[in-house]
């Protein structure tokens, strides 16, 4: 849940949901996160074991790290505003999604166009290897009315793809305003 900052579990019928944790919001704003309304969590992975990986959206960006085989459920927070992918001029850094996939942890950078790995360092997440999708998204074909900011909001990963899910709000495209459908982009995943 983005605005109560917690992890609900449904199960696959949909007719019984629990917390799996309390509130996280204290985890994040002890180092700096959730200063901005409606910009809270947005991406969420299972690492294993319990383990889920959740990342905080923007201004600043960050990731928390969530243990709920341990009572009381163990938070690590991590902030992670610096970006090494180029950003339009007064665009903030964000993610808007993340996979944990083959023991490495994959973040979507909406407004860099962008997927990058991130590692643990022992102190902190960093991006290492990167992939750029702004050639695509920003094309004559893709290109939606507004694109004062990206509209990638949801990543999953393959042995041999990367998935991006593109959230329109309903905004037509620029070449077409009467399709208003959003865009699924399936992407060969580099060999190295």
């Amino acid at each position: 849940s983005e605005m109560a900052i917690r992890i609900l579990k449904v199960n696959a019928a949909g007719d019984t949901v629990q917390w799996v944790t309390p509130g996280l919001r204290k985890f994040g704003t002890e180092i700096g996160l959730f200063q901005r309304k409606n910009a809270y969590i947005e991406g969420i992975t299972y690492k294993d074991s319990g383990k889920f990986i959740l990342c905080a959206e923007r201004e600043p960006r960050g990731i928390l790290e969530v243990n709920t085989t341990i009572d009381p459920v163990s938070v690590s927070a991590y902030k992670m505003d610096d970006t090494k992918f180029r950003m339009k001029a007064n665009v903030k850094t964000d993610f808007t999604g993340l996979y944990y996939f083959n023991d490495e942890l994959y973040a979507l950078g909406r407004n860099s166009f962008s997927i990058c790995k991130l590692e643990f360092d022992g102190t902190t997440y960093r991006e290492t290897m990167g992939w750029s999708f702004r050639s695509t998204e920003l094309s004559d074909k893709f290109e939606y009315c507004n694109m004062k900011y990206g509209r990638a909001e949801g990543l999953t990963i393959d042995h041999k793809y990367f998935y991006i899910i593109l959230d329109n709000n309903n905004d037509s495209l620029a070449n077409n305003p009467d399709d208003r459908r959003p865009f699924l982009f399936v992407f060969e995943r580099p060999t190295s």
